[in-house]
């Protein structure tokens, strides 16, 4: 039997957008983000900060050099959600897990590495031993109250990474089995999309895709432009129609999918998709 991944926790969702400020203007204005920590990476030619929206970390990622890593990244496939990070026990341990399973490692350093996208669904990566200085889910008793008792949204539970996907049960059993974990399945006709995904702890990971193998609907315009890839971060509140009266009162354009289902962009146009849900995980 194969070794697999102990997931300790969601370390942070990354975000590539084309602007710094638009993009962590988004986060604080729209979601309540608490910005943690901000530094620039010269040789990747980039900025970064680390947020926390509940019991969720955000890292963003921005181009400060057009020809840095960031740029060149942004000019191929635009603003949007990046790839997922899992804080594991061992990251020497995790690189060869990896490979055994035939998943190519395309960035390592001595803090982290990245796996490549087309070896796990549209899935990439980031594994980590190591914990941010500053981040209060560190913190003995902290817990995310903000979000679910004071900012209007009331954000609860743990937030849904969804991968659109052309295979969702077929994507969904590989991670599973790299991680040691079942998996749930879900329809979801206001979406028109079924899911297949793996839960933890504090988070999900969802392969979605079109009920009707339609072209033009939610899921199969974003294959189609973007390919397989995170399609979005989602968001349980509690009150979905107090959450919907909050982004009409604060300008934010969304889209309204049936009961159950509000999408926005974060950011620059094109940024990263969010959806605020009623559903919790399974439902």
């Amino acid at each position: 039997m194969q070794p697999t991944l102990a997931v300790e926790r969601l370390g942070h969702v990354n975000v590539f957008d084309e602007s710094y400020g638009d993009s962590l203007r988004g986060q604080r204005e729209i979601l309540g983000a608490q910005v943690f920590r901000e530094w620039t990476e010269p040789q990747f030619g980039g900025a970064n900060a680390l947020a926390l929206v509940g019991g969720t970390c955000i890292e963003t990622f921005a181009p400060t050099a057009p020809d840095g890593a960031i740029g060149q990244w942004l000019k191929a496939r635009g603003s949007g959600w990046h790839s997922l990070e899992w804080t594991i026990p061992s990251l020497a341990e995790g690189e060869q897990i990896l490979s055994e399973r035939g998943i190519r490692v395309t960035e390592r350093t001595d803090a982290y590495l990245f796996s490549h996208p087309k070896d796990l669904h549209g899935l990439c990566l980031e594994l980590t031993e190591h914990h941010f200085e500053g981040d209060d889910r560190d913190v003995a008793g902290w817990a995310p109250t903000f979000w679910s008792e004071e900012h209007p949204l009331g954000i609860i539970g743990k937030a849904t990474i969804k991968l659109a996907s052309k295979t969702p049960a077929e994507s969904a059993a590989d991670v599973a089995a790299l991680v040691g974990q079942g998996t749930y399945h879900l329809e979801r006709s206001h979406l028109n999309t079924v899911s297949t995904g793996v839960e933890f702890p504090d988070h999900a990971v969802e392969f979605v895709g079109s009920a009707t193998d339609a072209g033009t609907d939610l899921i199969g315009t974003f294959i189609a432009a973007h390919g397989e890839r995170v399609f979005g971060v989602s968001f349980v509140v509690k009150d979905l129609s107090a959450a919907r009266g909050y982004l009409a009162k604060s300008g934010v354009r969304f889209d309204q999918f049936g009961r159950h289902s509000l999408m926005f962009w974060l950011g620059t146009p094109l940024g990263a998709r969010v959806e605020l849900t009623d559903l919790a995980i399974g439902d």
